[in-house]
């Protein structure tokens, strides 16, 4: 099968672990899971594990539960429970990454892993997929967009004991996206100077220039 870009891990998990730039872990750890008293204990570490995708598990004092857990319902020591554990956060994150269809996990399972394994993650993960994602766009940053725009010209009284003059200035209301809010949205309002409303044109103007040239 064609080769497949690396994984690009998308949101942040829980506080209590540490993130760190990941390595590709080793994926034989994957064959503890033929220890696994049922399927759904193997489905229930993918789930634990989808949280903590972005770390890299240690046994120590600060790891968390799911470290112990996974040691005791498989019999094994923590330090091997932390290499399966990565082992399949590793699996979620290119999973992720791709997008993955079941014809992907033969490249991305090890290819000494039993069948009958194979086959039980590869229906977790895509079982699991459409949820996964869902949650991790949801997750992801992103900028307010602008709605609606009014503006109206207001003409103050400025006075002095040298001279009384009017200074019209520009009041604009911006309505952008808020999901915080009830209704998803929330209103921003500013003055602008006649000097100020011409610095932002100015702007704007550079703004509309260079996207006119990239669009070339």
């Amino acid at each position: 099968s064609p080769p497949l870009p690396s994984p690009s891990p998308f949101s942040f998990g829980p506080p209590g672990t540490t993130q760190q730039t990941m390595a590709s872990p080793s994926l034989d750890p994957l064959s503890l899971l033929l220890q696994a008293p049922s399927k759904k204990t193997v489905d229930a570490l993918f789930v634990a594990m989808f949280s903590l995708r972005k770390h890299s598990l240690s046994p120590n004092d600060s790891a968390p539960p799911v470290v112990g857990e996974c040691a005791q319902m498989l019999k094994c020591t923590e330090a091997e429970a932390c290499g399966l554990l990565n082992a399949i956060a590793h699996v979620i994150r290119r999973a992720l990454y791709l997008n993955a269809q079941r014809e992907h996990f033969d490249a991305i399972l090890p290819s000494t892993l039993h069948n009958k394994m194979k086959d039980l993650i590869t229906t977790i993960v895509i079982h699991h997929m459409p949820q996964w994602r869902k949650e991790v766009i949801g997750n992801q940053l992103s900028l307010p967009r602008l709605q609606e725009v009014s503006w109206r010209v207001d003409v103050k009284s400025a006075s002095d004991l040298m001279s009384h003059m009017t200074v019209p200035t520009i009041l604009v209301e911006m309505k952008v996206e808020d999901e915080k809010q009830d209704d998803h949205s929330r209103k921003v309002q500013f003055e602008l100077s006649k000097e100020g409303l011409s610095a932002v044109l100015e702007g704007l103007g550079k703004i509309r220039d260079q996207l006119s040239a990239t669009s070339r």
